[in-house]
């Protein structure tokens, strides 16, 4: 079995030590080794040898056998999380591999695009009503629900666009999905976050979250325009509308035009994803 790696290694020694109520000179006395070695030991400068973990563990009163196991407990629950962290972002996601997995996440996308778009008239609602300062705190978990709500449609929704990149070999459409979900996590931490802590809210991030959105649109809109070969005019006119939606974002003045532009971008998006259902049908049969 591997050791605890550094610096996780040390920090435990020292926390253990230290709930002794043992110093650093004591405890090498009792282990009889040398205190610079300790001391290196816990600021994780060097690992030591087993033996050498199984004194010290030995004398602070840790079982080295329940050592172990926590650290392969640690070790899988690291590894399952990391496994669940890539199945739920489609790290390893295989396309071409299971074409019926492929069509059910599709399935999946397509249902949240129709979530994201009709709940999005709701959100934008209760944003303009809190743009007015007329939002009533009695509602802000009604709201928070809500936009929570629709941002895990909008992840649900942009996992189809990775598996169009991936399955029509469009890297980049893959890689502006991957950044449109990182960006919206942002955008709504912050929203929440503001809404709870008002002295957190300010104009330079809600430019900033706006001129970022816009360039990244614009970057999305041409990786939509490569789906045009496979999937025909909507790609193309999906293209148009998210670069119209991302220039205006950009101008900050008329970032309203930008938003009003995004809800055919919206309806666009569950066409492309029920285009793309049927022409992968059709490919499989």
């Amino acid at each position: 079995m591997e050791t605890m790696k550094q610096p996780e290694l040390g920090k435990k020694i020292a926390s253990l030590r230290k709930e002794k109520g043992f110093t650093q000179e004591e405890l090498v006395d009792m282990c009889n080794i040398n205190v610079r070695t300790i001391q290196r030991i816990e600021s994780g400068e060097v690992t030591p040898r087993s033996s050498t973990i199984k004194l010290i563990l030995e004398v602070l009163g840790y079982d080295y056998q329940s050592f172990e196991n926590d650290e392969d407990r640690n070790k899988a629950d690291s590894e399952s999380f990391i496994q669940r962290l890539s199945e739920i972002f489609l790290i390893d996601f295989d396309s071409h591999r299971n074409l019926s997995a492929t069509s059910n996440q599709l399935k999946l996308a397509f249902f949240a695009a129709l979530l994201n778009f009709l709940l999005g008239f709701i959100v934008s609602g209760f944003e303009h009503v809190r743009y007015e300062q007329w939002l009533h705190p009695d509602n802000y978990i009604i709201y928070t629900i809500i936009k929570l709500t629709v941002f895990c449609a909008f992840i649900f929704l942009q996992r189809g666009f990775i598996i169009l990149g991936d399955y029509f070999n469009n890297s980049l459409l893959k890689i502006v999905s991957y950044i449109l979900i990182a960006h919206e996590t942002f955008n709504v931490g912050y929203t929440i976050l503001s809404l709870y802590q008002p002295s957190v809210d300010s104009q330079f991030i809600d430019s900033g979250i706006a001129i970022t959105i816009g360039a990244i649109l614009i970057i999305y809109s041409m990786s939509i325009s490569r789906l045009k070969k496979n999937l025909g005019i909507v790609a193309r006119w999906a293209a148009v509308f998210i670069f119209i939606a991302g220039f205006f974002l950009l101008t900050l003045i008329l970032w309203w035009v930008g938003l009003i532009f995004l809800i055919p971008v919206d309806i666009l998006e569950i066409i492309i994803l029920f285009k793309a259902l049927e022409y992968i049908k059709k490919e499989h049969s």
